[in-house]
């Protein structure tokens, strides 16, 4: 392991940060250590489907997780200034207040796994068609990202999402993919190194900076799914009278 500093500065974003210096290592890594404030603090609180955004002066306590070249999970705790502590799952647009230093430590591959890997690096077998503000696109992200799950990403403008395809096959949306995981036919797509070359500029398109606004229909189920839910109960017919 090799341990790198890294200073931000004030109006930094601390979460592109850390996926900036990933890719720019190109390598798994982790937060071994934080100190310094926010500004603007933006966590996913548990079984919230909307990230919770706090703004003050706020006190970093941790900042724990994993970073790589394929995306981070990091969670985060920090404290008021009536010293209640918060915390959650770290989202974008978490930014430095007066400044912050981070020590983050980096994997080496292994040199077992560094000569069985093939010469060339093979498309991502799994691609997400998200959009901006839909709790279920992110929640479908994050599990991707947690298992180590290679997947392409695609920014959309209409039609429901999160849209999973595995192989070109549509398998749903994010009921699905969490039902897949829960019998265990994520694993295969899993890996436990993974590179992106520099020239492609990653498997995974990082949250674009100009987000649709326009609005987009978010399902945690597949469309059909979704639509059925939504339908209103077909009438009822009125009971037959019976002979007296």
């Amino acid at each position: 392991m090799r341990a790198l500093p890294l200073h931000l500065e004030a109006g930094a974003d601390i979460r592109r940060s850390l996926e900036a210096l990933a890719q720019q290592q190109q390598a798994e890594g982790f937060v071994l250590s934080v100190v310094g404030n926010l500004r603007r603090a933006c966590f996913a609180c548990p079984g919230r489907n909307e990230p919770t955004v706090l703004e003050g002066e706020l006190e970093i306590i941790t900042l724990q997780g994993t970073i790589g070249p394929g995306g981070v999970h990091l969670h985060l705790s920090f404290s008021d200034t009536d010293c209640q502590v918060w915390g959650g799952h770290l989202e974008h647009g978490s930014q430095i207040h007066r400044g912050a230093d981070l020590l983050v430590g980096f994997l080496a591959p292994s040199a077992d796994h560094t000569a069985a890997e093939p010469a060339g690096v093979s498309e991502p077998r799994v691609q997400i068609t998200v959009a901006e503000g839909c709790p279920w696109s992110a929640r479908a992200l994050r599990m991707l990202r947690s298992l180590g799950i290679p997947h392409h990403t695609v920014v959309s403008t209409a039609g429901p999402v999160p849209q999973i395809s595995i192989d070109g096959t549509s398998i749903g949306g994010y009921d699905a993919l969490a039902d897949l995981h829960g019998r265990g036919g994520l694993e295969a797509l899993r890996q436990p190194w993974i590179k992106t070359p520099p020239a492609a500029g990653g498997w995974r398109r990082s949250r674009a900076a100009n987000w649709p606004s326009v609005p987009i229909r978010c399902f945690a189920t597949t469309p059909a799914a979704a639509v059925a839910r939504r339908s209103p109960p077909p009438a009822r017919r009125p009971p037959r009278a019976t002979p007296g």
